[in-house]
């Protein structure tokens, strides 16, 4: 696992936190942003409670993190893989195309790899083209209206921890 991505996402572990039941919640029990709902077939009840914010770290790593995104500006990798967990790393591959103005096919491949490190020297402009990328499919979910606030207090935290990392 490259550091970029652990770091990544450890953040998203540690902002979704340790094991919780929100009776609102259509994943479930859920820990370190792992829902039971969505990860079955990896884990059962116990395993969630017993799951420590790395063990969390490394499922992301080999299920979320989109393909190739070891190549793109390291400040890129929060906040793409905190969207990834919420909707998918074609979903996120999606956004980042479309906040590039790269070709839009859900991989991260050599234009979208080039197009991403022109972003080096308007990191903050792109970061909104991205996150509004995003909202735009959040918005999309029936669950924006119960959850659509801290969907976004997520993507503003992941934002700002962008900047650390942006040059």
């Amino acid at each position: 696992m490259s550091e970029q991505a652990n770091i990544a996402a450890l953040w998203v572990a540690n902002w979704e936190g340790p094991y919780h039941v929100d009776p609102h919640d259509p994943g479930g029990a859920t820990a370190w942003g792992i829902s039971l709902r969505y990860n079955s077939a990896h884990f059962t009840d116990a395993d969630l409670r017993q799951l420590t914010a790395q063990d969390a770290a490394d499922y992301f790593v080999a299920h979320y993190w989109p393909e190739n995104a070891d190549q793109i500006p390291a400040y890129l990798s929060i906040p793409l893989l905190a969207f990834s967990v919420l909707e998918g790393p074609v979903q996120a591959a999606y956004a980042l195309e479309r906040a590039l103005g790269a070709p839009v096919n859900g991989g991260i491949g050599p234009q979208t790899i080039a197009a991403a490190a022109t972003t080096l020297t308007r990191c903050d402009k792109f970061l909104t083209a991205f996150f509004r990328a995003c909202r735009q499919r959040l918005t999309e979910s029936p669950q924006w209206l119960r959850d659509g606030e801290g969907w976004e207090a997520r993507q503003f935290a992941a934002s700002l921890a962008a900047k650390v990392w942006a040059p």
